[in-house]
């Protein structure tokens, strides 16, 4: 067996299959590898676990060569040679005498943080390789050596589950960071477990840390005086919670201070001042926004550039294309740690407030395009940039309620689509009560949208005091744009609330303005406001003429998702005209149309309707596809309003084959989660749902239809999904 001085761990090794047959592959065909990654992301472990599989294939042996105590980077060759017992001579430098002992060996060199002795490191090993034939070497440093020759693989965190995975604990088992905390854990305290009770704290420890196992480690070492749960509670102040490890580690391997603390310590000023800068940076950032937000007389523009560069190259920030654009992001413990030098350095102001500037902009020039035909491309943008966006709005509703008002209101377009109401509603609730000296033109568009969102929620009452202040403040600003939104929103309250002539009144007031001022986009989506509500009221030869209107005005305008509603509602009138066929065809465009905007909440929607005209033309069995997909898809993006229609779909199907008591606890199921999330179905829909629980009445006994529809109302959403899925005989 070759000799080899690799420490052997008193701890285990977990995971990272995969990366140590990626090592073992390119350490067979290169002969300088360097693992790279931020500190305690297990770079050392790995290259030991590694090693020691491979000690037989170097006949001269695995040799160990740490390079953390070192002070003096002048000292790297004393440290290679004391590992290999060579000699200083008086006569030849000492790099000629590890060259002479090296040149017909056949080994491995490793060398285990190189980080602070760079420099030093990269002159030696360039020494050696172009001298020692059949020398290979593994580096572990949190930055490449930077020389001819080198392959450098990058050492990712440990896997860990996103909260979608919670409901399978085995399945939690199978990421690497899981593992990991519950190995160690267990170590600390024998009788703990993973359980349903405790895997969302697990989960959130793992997530939250990255999956840095250092981090991890130090984590679980907390659960002798701290419960799982309180331990996830006190992430934000992660770095005094972290801050006791083993007492042999290295120093900077005993808190978490102290492991990030190492980097910053090796970076120049700027590189420095620019980490604290990007710390602001929630979820990512292009290179346009690092410039507008961080750049200044001290972090020149002109650097920008090279200065990212670098902090990319000494493993503090990730480069990521996404849709062939580059974008950066840190980790959320080097971000945080960014975040109080920014607080220390007395810059937490002034770049917050570039920050916000930069992000209320790109919100505002979104939302003046996301009803064009440019939509699906600044979805696609709010969306990457989401994160970053709700942090502004954040920061601006504590120190600038003018542009808080303005980012809500530039937002909720968008909240509308993606189908984000609560938090539209939630927003504006906090920051309208404060807005009061806001120009009156702004106020009144925040006050519309308020009571948009508080109607879609089922609080009608409370949505008409906003609608009639926001009319108001239109009528004296002499604002017919205005105050045909206010009338139109009107309309749409009086509608959810089933007073179908007085919405009638609304909308016509509102087409008669904006006939006058000739705003083409909100005549089409008035339109069809008007064509639902004369359906509801049963004239549906004018209400097809109005959706026909909206559906062509639509087209014309290039606006996707407004044809998505068109199409959708014109489904809905042919549909209750009889026209099944034609109905059908309209809602297989509107999925289309869904698809093609990459929207999967209207995807979810339109194939409940299309699962519905199935039903209606006795197809059952597509009809049980179509809600299937329907409900997995609305399942996948919590889109819970959807899964209710999904369930009362299936409590239809469950029916018509003789399943009633299924299909009673499937409409308690649909009418407990409406109430949780004040989902209310509108007084037409609630006609038809009211005659399916009449019909599943009637083929059981009253006392047992009691019983199954609670039954069905205890269900939490993901059993009723579960239920609605395993539903036998459709």
């Amino acid at each position: 067996m070759p000799k080899t001085n690799l420490p052997n761990p008193l701890t285990s090794f977990i995971g990272r299959e995969r990366e140590m047959e990626e090592v073992k592959r390119l350490l067979s065909s290169t002969r300088l590898l360097t693992l790279t990654g931020t500190g305690g992301i297990g770079k050392t472990r790995l290259a030991i676990h590694v090693a020691k599989d491979l000690a037989k294939s170097y006949k001269d042996g695995v040799w160990w060569v740490e390079l953390a105590p070192l002070i003096d980077s002048r000292l790297v060759p004393q440290a290679v040679a004391k590992v290999l017992e060579v000699r200083e001579s008086r006569s030849q430098p000492l790099t000629e005498s590890l060259k002479n002992f090296l040149n017909e060996k056949q080994l491995l060199l490793i060398l285990d943080n190189c980080e602070h002795v760079i420099a030093a490191c990269a002159q030696l090993v360039n020494d050696l390789l172009t001298q020692c034939a059949d020398l290979s070497i593994l580096a572990t440093s949190r930055e490449a050596l930077g020389i001819t020759g080198e392959t450098i693989l990058h050492v990712p965190a440990l896997s860990f589950p996103v909260l979608t995975h919670l409901s399978q604990i085995q399945n939690l088992k199978e990421f690497e960071s899981i593992q990991l905390f519950a190995e160690r854990a267990a170590a600390v305290h024998p009788a703990l477990a993973l359980t349903q009770e405790n895997v969302f704290a697990v989960t959130q420890i793992c997530r939250r840390l990255d999956g840095i196992p250092l981090a991890i480690e130090l984590a679980a070492a907390r659960i002798k005086v701290l419960s799982l749960e309180e331990i996830a509670a006190r992430l934000d102040d992660r770095f005094t919670l972290l801050a006791q490890g083993s007492r042999t580690a290295l120093p900077r391997h005993q808190t978490l201070r102290a492991l990030i603390e190492w980097s910053h310590d090796l970076l120049s000023e700027s590189e420095r001042i620019l980490w604290s800068r990007l710390s602001v940076f929630i979820g990512g950032w292009r290179l346009e926004a690092a410039t507008s937000v961080c750049a200044d007389d001290i972090v020149q523009q002109r650097q920008m550039l090279e200065l990212l560069s670098h902090l990319v190259d000494k493993s503090l920030v990730i480069v990521e294309e996404l849709n062939g654009v580059t974008r950066y992001r840190m980790l959320e413990t080097i971000r945080q740690f960014g975040r109080e030098k920014l607080q220390l350095s007395g810059g937490n102001t002034r770049v917050p407030r570039r920050y916000l500037t930069f992000f209320l902009n790109l919100a505002e020039t979104a939302s003046s395009r996301l009803l064009t035909v440019e939509q699906k491309k600044w979805f696609e943008e709010l969306d990457i940039e989401y994160s970053n966006l709700r942090s502004a709005l954040e920061w601006a509703m504590q120190f600038d309620m003018v542009s808080a008002l303005r980012m809500t209101i530039a937002l909720a377009q968008y909240w509308e689509v993606r189908g984000y109401i609560g938090e539209g509603r939630t927003m504006l609730d906090r920051v309208l009560p404060q807005a009061y000296d806001m120009p009156k033109e702004v106020r009144a568009d925040g006050l519309r949208w308020q009571a948009k969102f508080t109607a879609r929620q089922g609080d009608y009452v409370r949505a008409k005091k906003p609608l009639e202040e926001s009319l108001e403040l239109s009528r004296e600003l002499g604002d017919k744009h205005g105050m045909a939104r206010s009338l139109h929103n009107s309309g749409m309250v009086f509608t959810l609330q089933g007073d179908y002539p007085a919405a009638k009144i609304s909308y016509e007031a509102a087409l008669a303005l904006l006939q006058e001022i000739g705003d083409k986009r909100e005549l089409a989506a008035l339109t069809t406001s008007l064509g639902n509500v004369t359906q509801y009221m049963g004239d549906y030869a004018t209400a097809r003429r109005y959706q026909e209107e909206s559906v062509a005005l639509f087209r014309d305008l290039g606006d996707k998702f407004g044809l998505f509603i068109a199409l959708n509602n014109l489904g809905i009138v042919l549909e209750g005209q009889g026209d099944t066929s034609a109905a059908r065809r309209y809602y297989e465009e509107s999925i289309a149309t869904a698809r093609e905007l990459g929207e999967k909440n209207l995807v979810a929607y339109a194939l409940n309707g299309l699962a519905h005209v199935l039903y209606l033309e006795d197809d059952p069995v597509e009809a049980s596809r179509n809600y299937r997909e329907s409900l997995l898809v609305s399942q996948e993006i919590g889109e819970k309003r959807c899964i209710a229609y999904c369930l009362e779909g299936f409590a239809k199907l469950a029916a018509h084959y003789g399943n009633a008591s299924r299909a009673a606890q499937l409409l308690g199921a649909a009418e407990s989660l409406r109430h949780a999330i004040g989902a209310p179905l509108i007084p037409a829909e609630r006609d038809e749902l009211d005659q399916d629980i009449l019909a599943t009445r009637d083929q059981l006994d009253e006392r047992i239809f009691e019983v199954e529809f609670a039954e069905g109302r205890r269900m939490t959403v993901e059993q009723a999904v579960e239920y609605a899925l395993n539903v036998s005989g459709i």
